[in-house]
């Protein structure tokens, strides 16, 4: 998909490209909030100015740690961006199925949700308020960029089904705690016993 995307950036105007570095960066950080290493080179390095090559290096290398770590992938992330079309994505088709959710019921489910271990949750839900808040505008664009909505709303659907009604390591609510065990196989007790009949044995001979 590199590819396309480069080809996207070398025709796309100055408007266009603030665009993608803006959606670049959101997905970046995302990704990090997720848990996994920011991609190398980072979308911190991209401009409207930045060469082909640079954009080609950083979509490779963002789309690998995505794949890895359940992050946005940029044919969701750039999804309605000039001509590019990534419908034939494996990603985007299997997004595209069904009819996903409205932002008010994700962000609304985000709340009382947890995700895996590793993540930032206030940097992932963070991260939801900011696509939630452009989906309105998608929405009202062209059929690209309703798709693009439709897409974003898919794969935050299926992030979500990720995550834990509950903290990780906490009690689920209803449960029993568990029990806290010794070290050993329970001879801490007996240690014990045996200190207090030593105890009382000094005691009987110092009042002799």
């Amino acid at each position: 998909m590199s590819v396309l995307w480069r080809l996207a950036w070398g025709t796309a105007g100055e408007e266009t490209r603030q665009e993608m570095v803006q959606l670049a960066r959101e997905g970046e950080a995302l990704l990090r909030a997720l848990g996994a290493p920011a991609p190398a080179p980072s979308a911190l390095t991209l401009s409207a100015s930045s060469d082909g090559q640079l954009v080609s290096d950083w979509v490779d290398s963002y789309d690998g740690e995505a794949a890895a770590n359940n992050g946005m992938p940029v044919s969701v992330l750039w999804a309605g961006q000039h001509w590019a079309d990534p419908r034939s994505d494996a990603v985007v088709m299997r997004l595209s199925q069904g009819n996903p959710p409205a932002w008010e019921t994700l962000v609304q489910r985000a709340s009382t949700l947890y995700p895996p271990a590793g993540a930032n949750r206030n940097n992932v839900l963070g991260s939801l308020d900011w696509w939630a808040s452009r989906g309105p505008q998608l929405q009202r664009g062209n059929e690209p960029q309703q798709a693009a909505d439709r897409y974003a709303r898919a794969w935050w659907a299926e992030q979500l089904s990720r995550w834990n009604a509950t903290p990780i390591g906490a009690t689920p609510p209803g449960a029993t705690p568990p029990t806290p065990q010794r070290d050993g196989d329970g001879g801490g007790g007996l240690m014990w016993l045996v200190g207090g009949i030593v105890a009382v044995w000094a005691l009987g001979r110092r009042r002799r």
